[in-house]
C-alpha cells in the first residue's frame, strides 16, 4: 500500500518536473523565434505598445487632474455680503446651525473699505458719499466641494440669512465637470478600441505564425501531439508579444508625458499654480504589461482555436 502511494506521489512529481521544463522549452524557444524575426516582432510590439500607451496617457492625465482641482477647491469659497441692518456677528451666530461649512472668514465694513482703498486709487471719491457703502463680508468654506454640495450650501445660506446677498460662481465647476466627463468617455472609447485592436494584431499575427508552421503541426499531430502541446508556443508567443508591448508602452506614456508637461507647467506658473504632469506610476508599469500578456495570450488562443481543428492530418 505504502509502495503504491510512494509510486503514486513520484510519478506525479515526475509529472511536474517535465510540464515544468517544457514550459520552460517552449518559452524559451518562442522568444528566440521572435529575437530571429526582428523586423516582424518589433512591429507587432510597436502596434500593441502605440495601442495601450493612447488610453493609458490619458488616463494618466485624468489622475493628475485630481491635484488640479484640489488646488483650486482650496480656493473655492461662498461670500455673504451683509446688509447694513444685519450686525457681523449676529450673522455668524446664525452660521453656526448651517451643515456643510468648514471654517468661515468675517471682514467688516470697515475692513472692507481699507481692502478697497488698497487695492484702489478711489477713495476720494467714497469720501464724497459721506458714508461707508461698502457691506461686511462673511466668506464661507465648504466641507464638499463638487457642484451639488455647493448648491446646497448655497441654498441653506440663502435661508438663514434671507436678507443677505450669498454669492456662488458653479460656471467654473460645470465646465470642469463637462470637461472631466468628456475625457472619462473618451478614455473608455479608446480602452475599448485599442483593446480590440491589440486583440486583433496578435490574433493576425499568430495566424501567419500558424501558417508558416502547418507542416510542422500537422506532423506533430501525425506523432500523437495533443492539442494543447500544439497550441503551448503559440501561447507563448503571444504572452512574449504582449509583455513586450506592454512594457515598451509604458515608455512611450513616460516620455510623452515628459515631452508634454514642459508646457503645462509653463502655464499652470501663469495661473501661479504647481501643477504638473506626473508619469506612470509603479502600478501602472505592472498593470498595463500584465493587461497587455493577457491580451497577447488570449489574441493567440483566439487564433489557435479557430485554425488548430483545421490542421488535421488527412
Amino acid at each position: 500500500m505504502s509502495r503504491g502511494a510512494h509510486a503514486s506521489q513520484a510519478s506525479l512529481m515526475s509529472r511536474l518536473i517535465h510540464w515544468r521544463q517544457d514550459h520552460q522549452q517552449q518559452a524559451t524557444e518562442s522568444l528566440k523565434r521572435l529575437l530571429q524575426q526582428p523586423a516582424s516582432s518589433l512591429l507587432t510590439i510597436s502596434v500593441i505598445a502605440l495601442a495601450l500607451a493612447l488610453p493609458t496617457a490619458l488616463l494618466t492625465l485624468l489622475l493628475d487632474t485630481r491635484q488640479l482641482v484640489a488646488s483650486v477647491n482650496d480656493q473655492a469659497s461662498l461670500s455673504i455680503y451683509l446688509p447694513a441692518q444685519l450686525s457681523l456677528p449676529d450673522a455668524i451666530h446664525q452660521l453656526g446651525s448651517v451643515k456643510g461649512i468648514s471654517h468661515i472668514s468675517a471682514q467688516d465694513a470697515a475692513a472692507s473699505l481699507k481692502e478697497f482703498e488698497a487695492l484702489t486709487s478711489s477713495h476720494d471719491s467714497l469720501r464724497l458719499l459721506g458714508q461707508n457703502p461698502l457691506p461686511a463680508v462673511i466668506t464661507v468654506f465648504p466641507v464638499a466641494y463638487d457642484a451639488a454640495s455647493l448648491q446646497a450650501l448655497h441654498d441653506q445660506l440663502t435661508e438663514q440669512l434671507p436678507k443677505a446677498d450669498v454669492e456662488l460662481d458653479l460656471a467654473w465647476l460645470s465646465r470642469l465637470d463637462a470637461a472631466l466627463e468628456i475625457l472619462r468617455r473618451l478614455f473608455l472609447l479608446l480602452f475599448i478600441s485599442m483593446t480590440l485592436a491589440v486583440l486583433l494584431v496578435i490574433t493576425n499575427t499568430i495566424r501567419l505564425a500558424i501558417e508558416s508552421r502547418r507542416d510542422e503541426i500537422i506532423t506533430l499531430k501525425l506523432l500523437g501531439a495533443t492539442h494543447g502541446m500544439v497550441r503551448r508556443p503559440f501561447l507563448y508567443m503571444g504572452f512574449w508579444s504582449g509583455l513586450c508591448g506592454g512594457l515598451l508602452g509604458c515608455g512611450l506614456v513616460r516620455l510623452g508625458l515628459l515631452w508634454l508637461n514642459i508646457p503645462v507647467l509653463h502655464l499652470a506658473q501663469m495661473y501661479h499654480t504647481s501643477f504638473s504632469i506626473n508619469g506612470p506610476s509603479l502600478l501602472t508599469w505592472i498593470l498595463l504589461p500584465s493587461l497587455a500578456l493577457l491580451l497577447g495570450v488570449l489574441g493567440a488562443y483566439m487564433a489557435m482555436y479557430r485554425h488548430l481543428k483545421a490542421l488535421e492530418p488527412r
